[in-house]
């Protein structure tokens, strides 16, 4: 039996012979902007993970093609895992150049701007973007959360408050160990994050209307022992 390696795009054509066909393949999320607009796709297109990044292949008009269409995780920012889990998505990381000051970013050709590097907000010097580039960008969304008191916010971020660029806010927020000596104005509450069980503190919402829900707060227990965010176990723990 003919077997296709899993590296190559799932495209055959049937006949007589098994003949493998590379589609033009278009990546989005890599590490660095790609220059060039794809070609457009005169058939169907489909959208995989493959590598932890959203790949989108074109399967030609007319052509039989044997993409599987697997379901995924979409993670921001061009990234991806094929669990059910988003609390095991990946943090995206700004690229960012060894600039150390704002003057000597701007003789770079760069943008001095705000960056969530290592859970801190920090300033940072992101290089220059090609024409007609494709994929994310070099700095990857963030949100603030403070001191790791404050609500969430997208806006008025300043250096040296907590961020995170996960998909899941509850990453932003201190575990017990991370609080030190400081006490946690609400009761810790269990989440679940990358596979592990963690303490958080998390700001309570004290509106009746429309109460804060904090998704890694639900979680399973897959078989072998690590949790997973979600209530169905089945679909929770899939890899």
């Amino acid at each position: 039996m003919w077997r296709i390696p899993r590296s190559l795009p799932r495209t055959f054509w049937l006949g007589s012979l098994l003949t493998v066909a590379l589609p033009r393949t278009a990546l989005f999320g890599s590490d660095s902007a790609r220059a060039g607009a794809p070609m457009p796709c005169q058939g169907s297109q489909h959208v995989s993970c493959s590598a932890g990044r959203i790949q989108t292949q074109c399967c030609p008009e007319g052509a039989m093609c044997n993409y599987r269409d697997e379901p995924f995780t979409g993670c921001g920012h061009g990234l991806c895992i094929t669990s059910g889990d988003p609390g095991r998505c990946v943090s995206p990381r700004p690229n960012v150049t060894t600039a150390k000051s704002e003057a000597d970013c701007k003789n770079d050709s760069g943008e001095w701007a705000l960056v969530c590097a290592d859970k801190v907000v920090v300033h940072a010097c992101l290089p220059p973007m090609p024409t007609n580039f494709m994929g994310p960008g070099n700095n990857p969304r963030f949100k603030s959360c403070g001191s790791g008191a404050a609500p969430m916010s997208s806006e008025d971020a300043k250096v040296g408050d907590r961020c995170t660029t996960h998909l899941l806010d509850e990453d932003c927020y201190p575990t017990r160990d991370e609080l030190g000596l400081r006490a946690c104005e609400a009761p810790l509450t269990k989440v679940c994050l990358g596979g592990k069980l963690l303490e958080k503190c998390l700001p309570q919402n004290l509106s009746p209307i429309k109460p804060r829900l904090w998704p890694a707060s639900t979680f399973v227990t897959c078989d072998d022992g690590s949790c997973a965010v979600g209530d169905d176990k089945q679909k929770a723990c899939s890899n």
